[in-house]
């Protein structure tokens, strides 16, 4: 079970990424969540959280945005 704290320390973790691809990569918000959703982050975090929220956030956010761009690519 999950304590308040780590759960804070998830939501603003998702919150960095967020800002993050929409800064770097110039994403609205929709395209952004709809990025980290597709993703394996929220899967990482619900299992692995403290492993995954060391991972520095510029790398998770670089991987998310590639992963997503591939993904639109092979849909086109």
């Amino acid at each position: 079970m999950m304590n308040r704290l780590m759960w804070l320390q998830i939501q603003l973790y998702k919150n960095y990424i967020l800002s993050r691809l929409m800064d770097k990569y110039d994403m609205n918000a929709h395209d952004a969540r709809k990025a980290i959703f597709e993703s394996h982050l929220l899967d990482f975090l619900a299992k692995f959280p403290e492993e995954t929220m060391h991972v520095d956030v510029e790398n998770t956010a670089d991987n998310i945005y590639f992963g997503y761009k591939m993904r639109w690519a092979n849909e086109q």
